[in-house]
């Protein structure tokens, strides 16, 4: 009697919450009135300050016939040489229906959109509705200071033998005496533009080194002739390409008196090599880490196994054919080897090719050296 009395209640409930739960469904999936946006009137006037870099957008409010908080976002686009640039701006609820975009250049057209938007959420559903001004355009006041054409045929290339590194060419402008060449990793570089000077340069190329596999940079670059400057570039972007030498059959071939830098989480690398003198230089970020080389023959056969490349430690692995070197180009490296590894290897050969097989433990930025 007393186990039909609990089956009894325990269905009861059951069926309770079923019934609750479709009731709720039903609710969250009624059809809302869609709220009665108003289009945003936007407003463009050139700063009084600074008219040449900035631009006051302003718009009319699109809250009148509901109740719900409205967010309002503005973007900005510009086209340069084809490439379209396009920016987003922040606006906070505390702030009045103006903006000031403070990141504009002179003699250059904008054109701003603002969106008004409602999200509504319940317990299973969320929805956003939204209403975009008609684009409004302006151009920016002439700065005299800016005589010269901006760069063109901006271009990102993999560079061919460093392996960590991009390539930034451009044409040169004429009557230009320097280049600065600015860029950025951010994936939010449409948001804040914080773009950081690489270089100033006499040349039409530039090549940026240390940078991880399979990120994605953004540059841009100006020409200057004593106290008169070009506009920016066009933005363009270039990715590092990845790392695929983690198996013997896929080795990189290392050039002699060629530094290659590299980036990389995995354990191992290979490499191959001609060695003519028969050294391997090694720069790392941290002495403490125990890097390990395997020499092989070309056919796969090990030659030697577990050589330091970094200084032991008194009583650990023989320090025999390492040599400690002074790193004083490269502030990334804080450590640097030179490993003689014709000592290593039996019969060693300048006209042979052997295989490197190179193990790090959690340093990801090194270089390596084969003479």
């Amino acid at each position: 009697m007393l186990q039909k009395k609990v089956l009894r209640f325990s269905f009861f409930v059951f069926s309770f919450f079923l019934i609750l739960t479709q009731a709720l469904l039903v609710l969250s999936c009624k059809t809302d009135t869609e709220p009665a946006l108003t289009q945003p009137i936007v407003t463009l006037t050139l700063s009084e300050d600074s008219p040449q870099t900035s631009v006051i957008i302003s718009w009319t409010p699109s809250d009148e016939a509901i109740e719900e908080r409205v967010n309002y976002f503005i973007e900005r686009s510009m086209i340069r040489d084809d490439v379209l640039d396009t920016r987003f701006f922040e606006w906070k609820a505390d702030m009045p229906l103006c903006i000031t975009d403070n990141t504009c250049e002179s003699g250059t057209e904008y054109t701003y959109v603002v969106t008004a938007s409602v999200e509504r959420f319940s317990l299973f559903n969320s929805k956003t509705y939204s209403k975009k001004s008609e684009e409004k355009s302006i151009t920016t006041a002439e700065d005299s200071r800016v005589t010269l054409d901006y760069p063109k045929n901006l271009k990102v290339l993999a560079y061919r033998n460093k392996r960590n590194a991009l390539t930034v060419t451009w044409d040169a402008v004429e009557n230009a005496d320097s280049y600065e060449l600015y860029y950025t990793s951010s994936i939010w570089s449409n948001f804040n533009e914080k773009f950081i000077k690489i270089t100033e340069t006499s040349e039409t190329s530039f090549i940026k080194n240390y940078l991880p596999n399979e990120q994605s940079y953004t540059f841009m670059v100006k020409a200057f002739s004593g106290d008169k400057s070009s506009l920016f570039s066009a933005k363009v972007s270039g990715c590092v390409p990845a790392l695929e030498n983690l198996s013997k059959d896929k080795a990189i071939m290392l050039e002699n008196g060629i530094r290659e830098y590299f980036c990389s989480d995995a354990d191992s690398l290979w490499f191959k090599c001609k060695a003519q003198e028969g050294f391997l230089s090694f720069y790392c970020e941290d002495y403490n880490q125990e890097t390990s080389l395997s020499i092989f023959l070309e056919d796969g056969s090990l030659i030697a196994s577990g050589l330091p490349l970094f200084i032991p430690a008194e009583g650990q692995a023989s320090a025999e054919n390492l040599t400690l070197l002074t790193v004083s180009d490269d502030q990334i490296y804080d450590y640097a080897v030179k490993r003689n590894i014709r000592a290593d290897i039996d019969g060693f050969s300048s006209d042979a090719t052997y295989l490197l097989r190179i193990v790090k433990y959690y340093s990801r930025n090194f270089s390596i050296c084969v003479e």
